[in-house]
Formats: C-alpha cells, structure tokens, sequence
C-alpha cells in the first residue's frame, strides 16, 4: 500500500483539473488497481512500474471521462481526417456545416470552456511519471491486430488492414475493394467506408479495454 500511496502522490503537484480534487482521484485510482490486482505479473517487471501504469491509465480515464464530456463531438467521429478537418462538411472543415457540431456549439460549448481550466494536452503530464508508465505502442498495436479479426467481419477486417496495416489512404483503400465513385469529391464507397470506421473504432475500443492496453 505504501508503494501505492507514494506512486499516486507524485501526482498530486501535476493535477490542475479543478473539477475534481485530487483526493477523489486517489479514490478512484486505488479502486482501479485493487480491480486490476489479478493481472500483475511479478516476471514482466517491478511492482512499482505496473501500478504506475495502471494509476496513468487510470487517470486518463478520469480526464476522458470528465473533460471530454463536453469536447467537440469530432473527436471520435469516423469523418474526422485529423486537426480540424473533416470528411463530411463541404468545406472540409470541423464547423456548424455538421448537424453534430452546430447542436454542441449551441448546447454544450460554454460548458466546456468554463468547466476546464486547461485543454486536454496540457493534462498529459498530469497521467505520465516516468518511463515506466508509457505503454509500448508497437505491442500494443500488435496486441490489437491479434484480437480485433475476431470482432470483425470480414469486409470490415479487410479494410482495417488496408487503413491501419498497410497504410493506405482511404481513396486507395476504396480502389482496392473495388468500390465505385459516386462523389467527384469524394473517395470510393467513402459512405460504407465511414460506416465500417466507426464499426473498427468501437471494436478496436473494447480490445484494448479487455486487454488493458489503455
């Protein structure tokens, strides 16, 4: 318990969330870790360094959970092309042109600025310690593309390879399954294609939770 105790402490100087004070946070965190106790395993390394890891996993799950309930509905929308950009609105821009943004701008954005004192990225060191909590993306990565066939169908498989295995952009993507082009302004099958993302989101979401790679 001690070691514990000292690992969530170095935390308590990075926390500038002022929704939720630190002391509900080590709650939480101890809570997390008595859960996940059964997956520590003393050969893979230090005791120390798998609580930490847990405690990072933990407290990202409290910022998600706790800032991003009021983020732009962007951020885990299949349209999103990365930045501000966007696959659906004719201007190619994250903005009022989508029914989803216009309804959070009116609903939801005041919330969000007045609720948080800092984006999302300025929280990161609030979550890392030390090397030790970085989770190894290349097993991580690998882990996924192990377990996320089976949570897919075939089609869907196939072109989560082609986007997420082979690299390819989602208009080569389109050719290589042989979808035609219905939009001059847009990639091939890019409709079906949106849909099946979001299907490979939700299910590349439920591997890592199952195989605690958050």
């Amino acid at each position: 318990m001690d070691v514990i105790q000292h690992e969530i402490g170095k935390r308590r100087n990075k926390w500038t969330l002022i929704a939720i004070p630190f002391e509900d946070v080590s709650q939480m965190v101890i809570i997390r870790i008595f859960k996940k106790y059964h997956l520590f395993d003393p050969s893979k390394g230090e005791f120390s360094h798998w609580v930490n890891k847990v405690i990072s996993s933990a407290i990202k799950n409290i910022l998600r959970d706790n800032y991003l309930k009021y983020n732009r509905p962007c951020l885990g929308c299949a349209k999103n092309l990365g930045g501000d950009t966007c696959s659906y609105t004719p201007s190619g821009k994250q903005c009022e042109e989508c029914p989803l943004f216009k309804k959070w701008k009116k609903n939801k954005e005041q919330h969000f600025n007045v609720k948080q004192s800092l984006s999302l990225e300025n929280h990161t060191n609030e979550a890392e310690s030390k090397v030790g909590d970085f989770t190894d993306i290349s097993i991580a990565k690998n882990k996924i593309d192990e377990h996320i066939k089976k949570k897919l169908r075939p089609i869907e498989y196939k072109l989560y390879t082609l986007l997420y295995v082979d690299n390819l952009s989602e208009k080569d993507a389109g050719l290589k399954m042989e979808y035609k082009q219905t939009n001059k302004d847009r990639g091939p099958g890019y409709q079906q294609i949106a849909k099946m993302k979001a299907k490979i989101l939700s299910a590349a979401k439920e591997v890592i939770e199952e195989e605690d790679l958050a």
